[in-house]
């Protein structure tokens, strides 16, 4: 897999995107957006679907080819696929949606929870947040790089609101609480909805959301945005989710406010040699602790494409000890549980034995506890010879279990029971004897 280089230059604006990478780790922003390295974008193709994921490279391998790409690559390249399918859908001008593809396919899992393109009254697709028009780059403009920007707390940020939608009949029916008939939507592909879906709160603190309805809540004198985010799965099995909040703009502020602070701590960082590797912040997934560098991939591996380990020039050396330790927590816990259910069986087998034991007390007298003390005899032998040999075991023998090991109690109470049994065998027969 080849990486591209690009120029150091500073950044005019910020991103949700981007800010998402500084709150991650300092460092991977530093290389991506100071020293310009970066895995390249790569469009969606079909063989992608069955991609093989290497343990050893931390990579996705093309079966056919042998390609290399990461697993923010495939992602990045399903979900410009699932955009380009929904613009099309809306705006047919852009071309005829592909439903037959995987992207296509993976969207149509969740079209339920958008709005029909016939039954809304007018949707804003794929725009701009912000006014202020962003000065052209020295070099070529990367494609999708956009061209305006809105300046909050004193940073310009930039991105782009997949769906602006009017209309609130078709909001309404959707289940969207609109008052002023308005809605902005958001298209997520994810690999677990219950891993990386958000939920309703963690969504009102998120920056992009905050921004999201910064932009169009200005934009349209709204002093509150409904949003919906809807996660789409891309398993073999796909489902979608949708998430709904409503975006106060003065709490938005406040969630901005201290992503403008990182912003302009992000924007003195010169050289990605300043910039500390994996600070303390780390992201807390199903309860576990997990290191940025664990993220978008495997977790019990270093997935950045920064860290040494995969070619990059990172030398932290933190690990994702929270998921092993997990793991053998719930595997104690699997065993313990096991354990109990042997030792359950092995006190009823017990207690069955005791109850035939009764029996066979009250049905022959004495006669039955002769039987039973030469079958004690015979199963539970406790001399041993001063000087043992061993016996040579006999081809196809089972093994002897190990003596005090559960197997052996088992075994040993197996032979008392079947002594106890033909002690009452006997004793029957000796009854039946008699009365004849």
């Amino acid at each position: 897999m080849r990486r591209i280089q690009l120029p150091g230059v500073t950044r005019p604006y910020h991103s949700p995107s981007s800010i998402a990478l500084g709150q991650q780790c300092q460092y991977a922003w530093a290389r991506q957006y100071v020293d310009g390295v970066r895995d390249p974008n790569i469009a969606w193709r079909e063989e992608f679907t069955e991609l093989k994921w290497d343990h050893g490279l931390g990579l996705f391998v093309l079966p056919s080819t042998g390609e290399r790409i990461t697993a923010a690559q495939r992602g990045s390249a399903l979900g410009l696929g699932l955009h380009a399918t929904a613009e099309r859908w809306y705006d047919p001008k852009r071309g005829v949606a592909d439903w037959a593809w995987f992207p296509g396919l993976v969207l149509a899992s969740g079209k339920h929870l958008l709005p029909e393109p016939t039954a809304i009254e007018r949707v804003v697709i794929e725009q701009g947040i912000g006014t202020i028009p962003l000065p052209k780059p020295a070099g070529k403009r990367r494609e999708g790089e956009p061209k305006v920007a809105i300046r909050i707390n004193g940073i310009m940020w930039a991105g782009f609101v997949d769906l602006e939608a009017h209309g609130g009949d078709e909001l309404k029916r959707l289940g969207i609480v609109a008052p002023d008939g308005v809605a902005v939507l958001d298209y997520k592909s994810t690999s677990s909805i219950e891993k990386h879906a958000l939920t309703p709160s963690e969504l009102l603190a998120n920056p992009q959301g905050a921004l999201y309805s910064i932009a169009v809540g200005t934009k349209l004198g709204l002093r509150s945005v409904p949003e919906r985010w809807v996660y789409f799965e891309s398993k073999k099995i796909r489902r979608a989710l949708p998430i709904d909040v409503t975006a106060e703009l003065s709490r938005a502020h406040d969630v901005i406010g201290p992503c403008a602070d990182l912003a302009r701590t992000l924007d003195m960082i010169s050289s990605s040699t300043d910039a500390p590797k994996n600070p303390a912040k780390s992201v807390t997934e199903n309860g576990v602790t997990i290191p940025a560098c664990n993220l978008y991939g495997p977790p019990d591996r270093i997935n950045c494409r920064h860290h040494q380990t995969n070619g990059g020039t990172c030398d932290y050396q933190g690990r994702r000890f929270g998921s092993v330790v997990h793991q053998i927590s719930k595997k104690k816990e699997n065993t313990m549980a096991l354990s109990e259910e042997k030792k359950a069986a092995l006190e009823a087998k017990k207690a069955e034995l005791a109850a035939k034991k009764a029996a066979l007390a009250a049905a022959g007298g004495a006669s039955t506890d002769e039987a039973g003390e030469s079958s004690a005899d015979a199963g539970e032998s406790t001399e041993t010879p001063s000087t043992p040999t061993p016996a040579k075991p006999k081809l196809g023998a089972k093994a002897k279990p190990a003596e005090g090991s559960q197997a052996a109690t088992i075994a040993a109470l197996a032979a008392e029971l079947a002594a106890a049994d033909k002690a009452r065998d006997a004793v029957l027969a000796k009854l039946r004897a008699a009365v004849a």
